[in-house]
C-alpha cells in the first residue's frame, strides 16, 4: 500500500464523527497532512469552492473501499482487515506522521465545511486566487472565524491574523460576545 492509502487509512481509524467519501473533508485532511508533514507532496491539490481536491485521493480511497473500508450510515468505516491494517501501520509509520495525522484529525472534529474553509483560505491563500471564491469566504469570515476561536481550534492571535485587527481590538469584541 501507498503512503496516501496508510493515511486514508488512518484519518477513518482516528475520526470520531462520520467522513462521507463523496464531500471535500477527506481531501482537506490530507491537504494538511501532506502541508504539515512534508510528505505526500505528490499529491496535485486543486482549490475548489469546498476546499482542496484531488484524483489521487479518489483514486487511494477507491482502492480501499471493500476490502478495507467500507460505507456504513453515510460514512468510512474499517472493516475487519482494515483494523488489522491499522494495527500493522501503528508500528511501522514513525510516531511523528503519526501525531500529525490524529493532531488534523482532532482539528477537523466539531467543524463545518465553512469553517474549515475560512481556516485553510488564511493559512494557504496561495491556492486560493479565484476572485468568486474569495468573496464567497470573505463574506462571513468573521463570524467562521470567531467560531473556530471558540472551538478552541485557532489561537487569539492567529484569529487576530485572519481578521486583520489587532489583538486589543479583537478581545474587546471578544468580551462584547461574551467569548473572553
Amino acid at each position: 500500500m501507498s503512503l496516501l492509502e496508510d493515511t486514508i487509512l488512518l484519518i477513518v481509524f482516528f475520526s470520531e464523527d462520520k467522513i462521507s467519501p463523496y464531500d471535500f473533508t477527506l481531501n482537506n485532511m490530507i491537504f494538511l497532512i501532506a502541508k504539515q508533514s512534508g510528505r505526500l507532496r505528490k499529491i496535485d491539490f486543486k482549490p475548489t469552492a469546498c476546499g482542496f481536491y484531488s484524483y489521487k485521493v479518489r483514486s487511494a480511497l477507491e482502492n480501499l473501499l471493500d476490502d478495507t473500508i467500507t460505507i456504513k450510515d453515510g460514512g468510512m468505516v474499517l472493516t475487519d482487515w482494515g483494523d488489522y491494517l491499522v494495527g500493522l501501520l501503528l508500528g511501522e509509520l514513525d510516531e511523528d506522521y503519526i501525531d500529525i495525522v490524529r493532531d488534523v484529525v482532532d482539528f477537523f472534529q466539531g467543524l463545518s465545511p465553512e469553517e474549515v474553509l475560512v481556516f485553510l483560505y488564511y493559512r494557504y491563500p496561495e491556492y486560493f486566487k479565484d476572485v468568486k471564491l474569495m468573496q464567497i469566504i470573505e463574506k462571513n469570515k468573521t463570524d467562521l472565524a470567531i467560531e473556530l476561536y471558540r472551538k478552541e481550534k485557532i489561537s487569539i492571535e492567529t484569529l487576530s491574523e485572519i481578521l486583520g485587527v489587532s489583538i486589543e481590538y479583537l478581545a474587546n469584541l471578544l468580551k462584547k460576545k461574551q467569548l473572553l
